[in-house]
Order: structure tokens, then sequence, then C-alpha cells
């Protein structure tokens, strides 16, 4: 069996063996010189290896992982309740709850699940956009489901499927 290797600039992720994973990650300075450090991963720790990928993936703003759970609250944009992880499961939806995702930086991604047996309203951040639909505009995601919203623009998500219904 051959290896598989991802490699970015920040880092190096591979397959080796069975499907174990290793990881090696080297951190740069703000200057953009080749000081820093490097940390290598032991294969099979897929929480630092999750951990060191999202280190080297800035454009997440802020959002981390593992995931977690947040209540819906609020009827608007403005006391909705934010989205602070990558992965989210968004329990007490009553078709006028929702959730606030984080401002849409380019690359960066939300993996959210309604996990309620009704709707749920995810407003954009500010004046950003889901779906193309209106700036500031919230969609709504049927009871019981799940998807991912990508930003490949600043300011603009999209969900896959297109739909979360």
């Amino acid at each position: 069996m051959t290896d598989q290797t991802i490699q970015t600039a920040n880092f190096k992720l591979q397959k080796i063996g069975r499907g174990d994973i290793s990881a090696t990650a080297s951190q740069t300075a703000s200057t953009g010189s080749a000081a820093g450090s490097s940390q290598e991963l032991e294969p099979g720790d897929y929480n630092a290896i999750l951990a060191l990928i999202d280190s080297c993936l800035q454009p997440n703003g802020g959002l981390t992982s593992p995931g977690g759970t947040v209540a819906a609250t609020g009827t608007v944009q403005a006391d909705a309740a934010p989205i602070l992880s990558r992965v989210i499961v968004v329990t007490g939806a009553d078709a006028a709850k929702g959730v606030l995702l984080p401002a849409a930086k380019a690359g960066a991604t939300v993996f959210l699940k309604n996990n309620a047996a009704a709707v749920l309203k995810v407003w954009p951040s500010g004046t950003n956009t889901i779906n193309a639909i209106a700036a500031s505009t919230s969609i709504s995601m049927a009871s019981l489901t799940g998807a991912v919203f990508i930003c490949g623009v600043d300011g603009a998500w999209f969900t896959i499927p297109l739909l979360p219904s």
C-alpha cells in the first residue's frame, strides 16, 4: 500500500499503513521568515491532528474543533445564539429561534446539525449573506437536518445542500 500525503506550506498530513494518519506542522513567524517551530504528532492521535489542521487553516477566524452543542435563542439576528465551533449540534429550535454564523471569511467552513424537531433559523453575521439571499437574512433549516456552510469569498456563505430541508 502506498502512502497518501496532503501538504501545504504549513502542514503535512499523511495516511500510512492501514489507515493511521500522521501529521507534521511548522509554524512560521508573522514576518514570513522560515523561523518557527515544527511539531510531529503520533499516528492515530486524531484530536491532536484535527487541532493541528485547525491551527493551520486560519480562515476559520477563531472557530474551533472538535465541536459542541448550542441551544438556539432569540428570534432575530441580534439575539441569535453565536456559533463558536466548526462542528455544531443545535438544540431548542422552535421555528422562531436561531443561531448566528461567524463573519464569513474565505475558506471558512461550519458543519451544522439541527437536532430539534422544529425549523431552525440560521443568520449570517452583520451584512453577510447565505446562498445569495439578501444581506442579513436568515435561512430556515428543516428539523433534524444537517448542512455544511462554506465561505468562498468574504461576506458570502453557501450551503451544501443548497436548501437544507
